[in-house]
């Protein structure tokens, strides 16, 4: 069944004004994270069929998980103190904003769109992967 909602029909973020965290692994991979919101964002925008959203966005989930161990992984690895807190807004979005955004487009909510996990993401990168990067690139 396709889902109905009012959108701008546009990209939410380009990824030339988006946060980096200079670490290139890292960066290629928020990349394709942004690609993949915005192309689901554009989907739900046209009214896209509701089950292929909820696969795309269960993929994106997994990406995120893939991602988010990743770097989980490299902060352990280098006893990284900031860890605890990092990995907590790891799970916070993977347990709520992710979980709900799910839900809402199961409900066929009004007005559906990525643009609340694009700026988690973009926050995220800002406040918790930019300071993480430079401690790794220290650590070299």
């Amino acid at each position: 069944m396709p889902i109905r909602i009012h959108s701008h029909r546009k990209l939410i973020q380009k990824w030339l004004r988006y946060p980096r965290c200079d670490i290139a692994e890292f960066d290629t991979q928020h990349q394709e994270l942004l690609e993949r919101m915005n192309a689901i964002n554009e989907m739900i925008a046209k009214g896209g069929n509701g089950e292929t959203v909820l696969h795309l966005l269960s993929r994106l989930t997994v990406h995120f998980a893939q991602h988010h161990q990743n770097e989980e992984q490299r902060m352990l690895a280098a006893h990284y103190g900031r860890f605890s807190s990092h990995t907590e807004d790891h799970h916070q979005m993977q347990t709520d904003l992710l979980p709900a955004l799910t839900e809402a487009i199961r409900r066929h909510d009004p007005g559906i769109d990525l643009a609340r996990l694009i700026r988690w993401q973009a926050s995220h990168i800002a406040h918790f992967d930019k300071p993480m990067a430079q401690f790794l690139l220290s650590r070299r």
